[in-house]
């Protein structure tokens, strides 16, 4: 446990906050459909925001990001640091290198587009998200580390969110702290979650 509860609890800037708290750690995947549940009980909510809580996300697009999902655009815009127009400053050789082969192993297995599968800065369209949860409840994301994020990606689009991709910059000289990421552990778990996507696609075929 750390202190991101307390931190919360003493802001007192001008944004309105709730602190969805589950009483003990129970992992990415859980925080994450916690914190959907809790948003999604508001009937005029149009966009759901997620985002790295590192800092190393590019706050500026957010704006963009929210609006295109909000007017109708797509159901889903995701920062994209893979993205050819992305950038990433003062990240290791090695993370570079483990997360674009990441990408490209999830591009061949789903068939997809898309650049990036890893990174949580995404805008949501709140319908596509009830859609899912109404459809798969917890089984929206069973993966309980880093991999659920890439898993909640590949169900919301095998219900039919449409996603496009931002291009974004990360920069992982603004993290306040140490990567909690493990390294090793979610490669294999990244793994997993290919191996299900390849082989229902092929199912699929």
């Amino acid at each position: 446990m750390d202190a991101t509860a307390q931190i919360a609890e003493s802001y007192q800037g001008p944004l309105d906050m709730e602190i969805v708290s589950q009483g003990v750690n129970k992992g990415l995947g859980a925080a994450i459909l916690a914190g959907f549940r809790r948003a999604l009980q508001d009937p005029d909510l149009d966009v759901v925001v997620t985002i790295e809580a590192d800092t190393t996300s590019d706050l500026s697009i957010l704006a963009r990001m929210a609006s295109i999902v909000a007017d109708g655009t797509t159901d889903m815009a995701q920062g994209s640091m893979h993205h050819p127009d992305g950038v990433m400053v003062d990240v290791s050789g090695f993370r570079q290198l483990t997360s674009k082969v990441a990408s490209l192993v999830m591009r061949i297995a789903t068939g997809s587009k898309l650049h990036t599968f890893t990174n949580l800065y995404r805008s949501i369209s709140a319908d596509a998200l009830r859609r899912s949860l109404d459809k798969r409840g917890d089984d929206l994301i069973t993966e309980s580390g880093f991999a659920g994020v890439t898993e909640l990606l590949l169900k919301l689009m095998r219900d039919g969110t449409r996603v496009v991709e931002v291009p974004i910059r990360l920069d992982a000289a603004k993290r306040v702290d140490e990567s909690k990421m493990p390294v090793w552990p979610t490669v294999r778990a990244q793994a997993r979650v290919a191996s299900k996507a390849f082989v229902g696609r092929l199912l699929r075929r």
